[in-house]
């Protein structure tokens, strides 16, 4: 019939009240076996592998695939010929202007790139982004985001510059070059492509068999395309 257990009042007078409550009499027993293994619960694993695995892969693609998905086309000049074109997404890369040296992925993810796209978050109420953290040869780190608002490429440079500014690339740059103005950025409104989630996804979910592992998560999206089966998961300060 398994252990029985009663209910036992316990009373405490305190003055002014009168506290009940119950509690198991015999309490709860807990067999060696249990007690055993609580002892040799294995550590936790790692939430993240630094690789873009293909279940990630995957992830990245449908979130790529829905941000153009909902991307309004929308005006905007041209750079170069100051025509007016239509576009739904931008394609920006951001780069470091020195060798990243002691600073950590971290490090960049949370106080640069995390920053940069809290910036614009404020400024574009409502902007939808994926981005994808990757390792040049030289060792540095990059990112590629994907965005459907419209953001001048000088404004998208000084403000990535602003972001970096705390870490010392931006000292060591000017060291080298004489000034503080790196052109550490690079932006595309992609346009006229026949299948434009494809282009993009395949460009952002590149992987390389030699590639070298990242500190902490590869790649994240904004919280409106965090539906179920594409980025399903929280997002937390300590994860960059």
């Amino acid at each position: 019939m398994g252990d029985r257990y009663t209910v036992v009042p316990m009373v405490k007078i305190v003055p002014g009240m009168v506290l009940a409550y119950s509690i198991l009499d015999p309490p709860p027993r807990r067999s060696p076996l249990d007690i055993a293994d609580h002892k040799h619960v294995p550590p936790p694993r790692a939430l993240y592998t630094g690789i873009l695995s293909a279940s990630a892969k995957k992830k990245l693609i449908k979130a790529i695939n829905l941000l153009i998905a909902i991307a309004e086309p929308k005006k905007a000049i041209a750079f170069d010929s100051k025509k007016e074109f239509m576009f739904r997404v931008n394609f920006i890369t951001l780069t470091l202007p020195a060798p990243q040296g002691t600073v950590s992925d971290k490090e960049l993810k949370q106080k640069c790139l995390k920053q940069w796209l809290e910036y614009w978050k404020d400024q574009l109420p409502g902007m939808s982004y994926v981005w994808r953290a990757e390792r040049q040869k030289n060792g540095n780190l990059h990112f590629h985001l994907v965005t459907d608002r419209y953001i001048h490429y000088k404004a998208i440079r000084d403000t990535w510059n602003r972001c970096l500014k705390p870490t010392g690339l931006i000292d060591a740059f000017q060291a080298k070059h004489g000034h503080p103005h790196p052109n550490s950025t690079d932006v595309h409104a992609v346009k006229n492509v026949r299948n434009l989630g494809a282009y993009i996804a395949k460009y952002m979910s590149k992987t390389e068999s030699t590639a070298q592992p990242i500190e902490g998560r590869v790649w994240d999206c904004s919280k409106n395309l965090k539906v179920k089966d594409v980025c399903a998961f929280p997002a937390s300060a300590g994860d960059y």
